[in-house]
């Protein structure tokens, strides 16, 4: 990590949190951080120093702290500091940084079993819901708001910020959002971005031209295709919010994929060709033996068994007659 870089470093931190701030240092900003992995290594470096100080500074009495006189010659270090390009600077002057940003930051994971879905709130006001199967890491500080999410789906709502984005980073891409409500999934099955309220941002985490996603679309991080969907279709999408999952003519495949991911239990098809019977059925996420139910209730001719290595769908002996 050179100097220079650290001074370069600094003096982007400083200006990230400037009133006067504008749309175009945020995208400078971008452009800086994304063009090599040295550059964010040391920004972010910095970031959580801020951060640590900031929580020392949180455990200092309060007849410790310094006077106003004392305040104002630590701003006025720490802006000369940062001129210069140092970082060495003083701890009071570092907290006097972390005292004057809008909140210190957060660095998190949280995760979900099988079947479990999670609410948690976040320190800028976000919200993230998780669904079954979940891993997220959040990083925050006061110039950035960014979410990897390496496995499962989860639902954003996310707190307006005009000079600060929200970003998650998923399959390979990054999405930005400044105030908007969106779900992303990531797995086996699928990478995809459902758009809720508002516009999502999405570009190759490696660079390349963003596509903006809009509301009531749903972009496959896959294969770069937006498809629009009606407002059932949302509902049906989001029904895990409930704990229920909402079919109408799916592939019975893809029905029992769903119902893996939220059990762990495993099927195979006797006949390949059953995979392909559409269902339109409405149970509780994580109740194997509804699902089971319903199958057999929509396709009398068909039966489930339990076997040693999970579960069979078969035709009825009958039914072959």
């Amino acid at each position: 990590m050179s100097q220079e870089l650290r001074k370069e470093a600094s003096r982007w931190l400083l200006r990230l949190q400037s009133e006067a701030v504008s749309a175009e240092d945020h995208a400078a900003f971008e452009a800086w951080y994304r063009a090599g992995p040295e550059n964010a290594e040391t920004f972010d470096a910095l970031a959580e120093a801020v951060d640590r100080l900031r929580q020392l500074r949180g455990r200092i009495p309060k007849d410790l702290e310094p006077s106003d006189g004392a305040f104002s010659r630590s701003r006025r270090t720490i802006l000369a500091v940062a001129a210069g390009g140092a970082l060495a600077a003083s701890i009071t002057g570092f907290a006097w940084y972390v005292a004057a940003a809008p909140w210190g930051g957060e660095s998190l994971t949280f995760e979900t079993a099988l079947g479990v879905q999670r609410q948690v709130k976040l320190a800028d006001g976000s919200q993230i819901e998780l669904n079954t199967g979940t891993r997220l890491d959040v990083r925050m500080s006061p110039a950035r708001r960014h979410v990897k999410l390496a496995r499962g789906e989860a639902l954003f709502t996310v707190a307006h910020e005009a000079q600060r984005p929200f970003e998650v980073e998923a399959a390979g891409h990054v999405l930005r959002a400044v105030g908007t409500v969106f779900s992303v999934r990531v797995d086996a099955n699928a990478a995809a971005l459902l758009v809720i309220e508002g516009r999502v941002s999405v570009a190759p985490a490696g660079g390349g031209m963003p596509q903006l996603v809009s509301a009531a679309q749903r972009f496959d991080l896959a294969n770069a295709r937006t498809t629009a969907l009606s407002p059932k279709d949302i509902e049906r999408r989001l029904a895990w919010r409930r704990g229920m999952l909402d079919f109408d003519g799916i592939p019975l495949g893809d029905v029992v994929a769903e119902v893996e991911r939220y059990t762990g239990a495993r099927f195979t098809f006797a006949d390949p060709a059953l995979a392909d019977l559409p269902m339109a059925t409405y149970f509780r996420a994580a109740d194997l033996d509804g699902f089971i139910s319903r199958l057999e209730m929509s396709y009398p001719l068909l039966s489930v068994r339990e076997t040693a290595d999970g579960y069979v769908i078969y035709r009825r002996p009958e039914a072959t007659r």
